[in-house]
């Protein structure tokens, strides 16, 4: 019998499977829910970060339980997120996962600069990307994903004005 892997591949079907994730499995996630995103200084990092994007992707360390640290990733859609913002999402985490080498994360810095230099990756190549995509098929809206997709953020002008005030 043929794996799940196999069958997605076969059937050009995009699972989030674990066979996939390679020690960093990733999921979409509210704002509020984002352990990276619970205090200020985390948010601001992060929006600087994604300044120019319209998703937040953040890497939680947790314990394992071997001793060590094990890494999940999680993306956080705003609002106003078109399915380009989603090929860019997902591309900046095929790039973290191949900067990781399938390897646990060694400690918080190494995982920042693996976010950072993913995300530049990811913006590098997101247009050659999505036409790729293109040419084979697939339909990219540049427009507001639909209201189905799960838990977008908004930040509202008092949420800038307090940010700013952090570094005060």
């Amino acid at each position: 019998a043929p794996t799940v892997v196999q069958a997605c591949e076969e059937e050009h079907i995009l699972l989030p499977h674990p066979a996939r994730d390679r020690g960093f499995p990733l999921r979409i996630v509210d704002l509020s829910a984002c352990p990276a995103a619970a205090h200020l200084p985390g948010l601001k990092r992060l929006l600087e970060r994604h300044s120019r994007d319209r998703y937040l992707l953040a890497c939680v360390l947790d314990k394992a339980a071997g001793g060590g640290l094990q890494g999940r990733l999680q993306l956080c859609l705003e609002r106003r997120a078109t399915d380009a913002d989603l090929l860019t999402a997902v591309l900046q985490v095929a790039h973290f996962r191949e900067l990781a080498g399938g390897q646990p994360p060694p400690d918080a810095e190494r995982v920042e600069l693996w976010l950072r230099e993913s995300l530049r990756l990811a913006r590098g190549e997101a247009r050659r990307f999505q036409k790729a995509m293109e040419l084979e098929g697939w339909q990219i809206s540049r427009e507001r994903m639909t209201h189905t997709n799960a838990l977008p953020y908004v930040l509202d002008p008092d949420w800038s004005r307090r940010l700013k005030e952090v570094d005060r």
